[in-house]
């Protein structure tokens, strides 16, 4: 049966497509978050206590960036525990999988990169069942990457710290180098002239 209010382009033969969405693709966690809990959940019927607790949640979730995902995950967790929310992992699930596939280091091929895809893969296949085993993954790879990055950072700063070094080094050395030349050229001068 075809949607009216999802239909798209029409194609050649005069016949409606339907526009089709790719709910792994435009999954966005904070926005899951966000729809998850909204006080609007709970005003029909109208629930006191679960709205005074989502609007406690929702102004937390407001005060927190998109990549701050640790706090997110807490704000999750804690929307679980206290409204009793029941998250259904399969989206999150098949969205971390194509976040870290392997698949994208098959060409080229980077064999390193396409074994920790797959250690990464394989977690998450465990976990599948378990929406905060699955962040728990997700957590521990973002935090595995910054500390990379950070060395990575330390590492360029050094060999950048390291080159200044060299550079400043040769500056002296060429330097002294012109103060020899013309100091041998000035004795060379005074010795022509005497």
């Amino acid at each position: 049966m075809i949607n009216w209010l999802e239909m798209g382009d029409v194609n050649n033969n005069n016949s409606p497509t339907e526009e089709y969405h790719d709910p792994v693709m435009e999954f966005d966690y904070y926005q899951d978050l966000a729809n998850h809990i909204s006080p609007a959940n709970y005003m029909e019927p109208y629930i006191i206590d679960k709205v005074e607790i989502a609007n406690s949640l929702y102004a937390e979730l407001q005060n927190v960036k998109r990549d701050n995902i640790s706090e997110l995950v807490k704000i999750r967790r804690k929307s679980e525990q206290l409204l009793g929310i029941n998250y259904d992992p399969n989206i999150f699930y098949l969205w971390l999988l194509r976040l870290y596939s392997p698949e994208q280091y098959l060409n080229p091929y980077n064999e390193n990169r396409f074994r920790n895809a797959h250690r990464i893969c394989s977690l998450l296949t465990k976990s599948k069942d378990n929406y905060s085993n699955l962040e728990d993954v997700w957590i521990s790879e973002i935090e595995k990457e910054e500390y990379e990055r950070m060395c990575f950072n330390r590492e360029q700063e050094r060999i950048q710290k390291e080159h200044e070094k060299i550079d400043s080094i040769q500056l002296v050395i060429i330097g002294s180098v012109m103060i020899l030349l013309l100091v041998a050229s000035l004795f060379g001068l005074l010795a022509a002239l005497l």
